[in-house]
């Protein structure tokens, strides 16, 4: 599934009413309306810090997650503690997921090559290499500004910025 993360409080700050704590979190007693969303689209919800919230009719404790319909508007209900939450939601990709540590690919061969990709290069190693031949290397000579250049600022017009002193 293709999911991508979603501050579930932060989707929309009510004026009239204060939901978010300083924090971000949803205050204690604060009622929350989660719009449907399109048809097909999955949604998570992962309840980590806090007492109890209610969706629906279902009351719900932290340290929880839980799978919703997407098919209707729903409303969360906070309890009587500041809670807060990660939403995921996203449409299934139709593809293999094939995953393996860190790494999260479409077949066993991809992360077999990203592996091997991993422990040659560690994701970052200086200086990255190119591959010219079959297992015949050399530095990338890819634009960089070397070790320590300071601050600058490189504008469209070719001037460049320094900071004064």
């Amino acid at each position: 599934m293709c999911l991508f993360a979603l501050g579930l409080i932060l989707i929309e700050k009510k004026v009239n009413e204060r939901t978010l704590d300083e924090m971000g979190g949803m205050i204690f007693g604060a009622r929350y309306m989660l719009p449907k969303a399109n048809s097909g689209t999955r949604r998570m919800l992962y309840f980590f810090k806090g007492q109890a919230i209610t969706i629906g009719a279902q009351q719900i404790s932290a340290q929880n997650a839980i799978e919703l319909r997407v098919d209707q508007p729903l409303e969360l209900i906070n309890g009587d503690a500041p809670a807060e939450f990660l939403m995921l939601q996203g449409k299934p990709i139709a593809e293999p997921v094939v995953q393996y540590g860190p790494f999260v690919m479409n077949t066993r061969a991809e992360i077999e090559q990203t592996m091997a990709e991993y422990r040659r290069t560690q994701f970052g190693g200086w200086p990255w290499l190119e591959e010219i031949a079959p297992n015949d290397f050399e530095p990338d000579h890819a634009p960089t500004h070397g070790r320590d250049p300071g601050r600058f600022a490189s504008h469209p017009d070719g001037r460049v910025e320094k900071p004064a002193g």
